[in-house]
C-alpha cells in the first residue's frame, strides 16, 4: 500500500475518511461490515487510537480519531519505526480489509482510492459538528430515510443503544447533550452540512 509522510501530532484530533476505487462498493454485504468492525476492535487496543465517531457507508468510510500522547505510541509494540498510531490504525485496518475481500471474493488489484484523508482539526466548533456529520453521514447520502435504521455509524453508540461500543467519549461531548442535540441537526440536516463543508479542503 502505497503511503505518505504526514505531520499527525500527539492529542490531536483527525478526520480520517477514504473510499473504494472508481466508487465501486467496499462493503458488499453485513458480513463486510462485521470485518471490518471487528478489526476496527482489535486495532484500537493494539494502537491505542482513540476513536470519537465512526461511519461506514457502502462506498466509504469516516473516521474522528485522536491520536495518543508521545509516550503511549512509544510504548505500543510496532516493528519498526512508526509515524503515528492513526497511520498505524488505518494503514492495518486497510490492508486487513484488502486481503480479506481479494479472498472472499476471488479478487484482485487495488480497493482504496489511494491514500486516506486525514485533516487536522484544530476548531472547536468543527469538531463539535464533525460528531454529528460523521454519525448522520447516512443522511447525506440517501442511504436511509431514518438515521435509526442504519447501524454502521456510532450514532448509535451516543444513543446508548450499542452493547459493544468503541467510541472514547474523552469528555468531548458527553452522551445527554449528543441526546439533546441531535434532533435539531436531524430537522435541519442541510444547515449542519453547509458548516462542516466550511471547513472541508
Amino acid at each position: 500500500m502505497v503511503t505518505k509522510k504526514r505531520n499527525i501530532r500527539p492529542e490531536n484530533y483527525y478526520h480520517v475518511y477514504n473510499r473504494a476505487v472508481s466508487r465501486n462498493k467496499l462493503f458488499i454485504n453485513e458480513e463486510d461490515y462485521y470485518f471490518w468492525q471487528k478489526k476496527a476492535c482489535e486495532l484500537r487496543e493494539l494502537t491505542k487510537v482513540s476513536i470519537l465517531a465512526w461511519s461506514y457507508l457502502p462506498t466509504h468510510y469516516h473516521y474522528l480519531l485522536k491520536e495518543p500522547d508521545y509516550s503511549t505510541i512509544q510504548s505500543c509494540q510496532f516493528k519498526g519505526p512508526v509515524e503515528s498510531s492513526i497511520s498505524q490504525f488505518i494503514s492495518r485496518i486497510e490492508n486487513s480489509y484488502t486481503k480479506y475481500l481479494h479472498q472472499k471474493y476471488d479478487h484482485s488489484g487495488v480497493i482504496f482510492q489511494g491514500v486516506y484523508k486525514s485533516i487536522n482539526i484544530d476548531n472547536d466548533e468543527y469538531l463539535q459538528y464533525l460528531i454529528y456529520y460523521i454519525n448522520l453521514n447516512p443522511l447525506k447520502h440517501r442511504i436511509v430515510d431514518n438515521i435509526d435504521d442504519w447501524s454502521a455509524s456510532s450514532h448509535h453508540d451516543y444513543l446508548n443503544q450499542t452493547k459493544n461500543k468503541i467510541v472514547d467519549n474523552d469528555d468531548l461531548i458527553s452522551f445527554d447533550d449528543y441526546k439533546l442535540n441531535y434532533n435539531e441537526y436531524l430537522s435541519n440536516y442541510k444547515k449542519l452540512q453547509n458548516k462542516i463543508m466550511k471547513y472541508l479542503p
